[in-house]
């Protein structure tokens, strides 16, 4: 360290004003050295945003897997989004940020739910099977309906054919609003069509504005934003 150990303290205190905890427990779980070379290589402006969102345990290891563009992206992220992430770790976020950062869905399709099942397969409540691969659904956004043109959700299915991601189109109250997104990275896609608890919520700034894009005449179950 060029400065004193007094100098990178008041450096650094500044970026921790709105933090999740004091500035003293990061310093003790990360480390004053390892705050300094954040500080330095990412800016104070996206330090001050990590630290916002994340404890110092979490924020440690963030820094530890993810590369400075990755936490860059990271730090630039709908505050809500970031703090939904409170559960994950390095590689999963990581995962989820090569998600978002992909080409978007170029393909756009439908089908009702409760109707007779088209050429993919469905589990046994009645929505799309998205822990196998389906190769139908490549480069897809699927948006589930229902026979009053009113869409559920959209599965987002990539290059590949795996679901990736899925917006909702429901209000789970708080900040999930209708239009949030739920991704699936590291083959964590739920067995029953549906995420469980403690799955993050991404904002609708926070991915691709295609993956919410709805066939002509339907209508989201909640308007988005709300």
């Amino acid at each position: 360290m060029s400065r004193s150990i007094p100098q990178i303290t008041a450096l650094l205190a500044p970026s921790f004003a709105g933090a999740r905890k004091p500035f003293q427990q990061y310093v003790d779980k990360v480390t004053l050295l390892e705050l300094y070379r954040a500080y330095m290589a990412l800016t104070a402006a996206t330090l001050t945003q990590l630290a916002a969102a994340f404890f110092p345990e979490q924020l440690k290891l963030l820094l530890r897997d993810l590369t400075q563009q990755e936490l860059g992206h990271l730090g630039g992220m709908n505050l809500a989004t970031r703090q939904s992430l409170g559960q994950m770790n390095g590689p999963w976020v990581k995962a989820m940020l090569r998600i978002l950062n992909a080409p978007p869905p170029t393909v756009f399709a439908d089908f009702q739910l409760g109707a007779v099942p088209p050429a993919y397969v469905v589990n046994a409540n009645g929505a799309l099977e998205q822990t196998s691969t389906q190769p139908a659904l490549q480069n897809t956004v699927l948006t589930e309906r229902t026979a009053a043109a009113i869409a559920s959700r959209n599965l987002i299915f990539d290059v590949a054919g795996n679901c990736v991601a899925e917006i909702n189109f429901a209000n789970h109250g708080g900040t999930a609003v209708s239009g949030h997104a739920h991704v699936y990275p590291v083959a964590c896609v739920p067995l029953t069509g549906h995420h469980g608890m403690g799955t993050p919520h991404v904002d609708m700034a926070d991915y691709p504005p295609a993956w919410r894009t709805l066939p002509g005449g339907v209508n989201p179950g909640t308007p988005l934003g709300t």
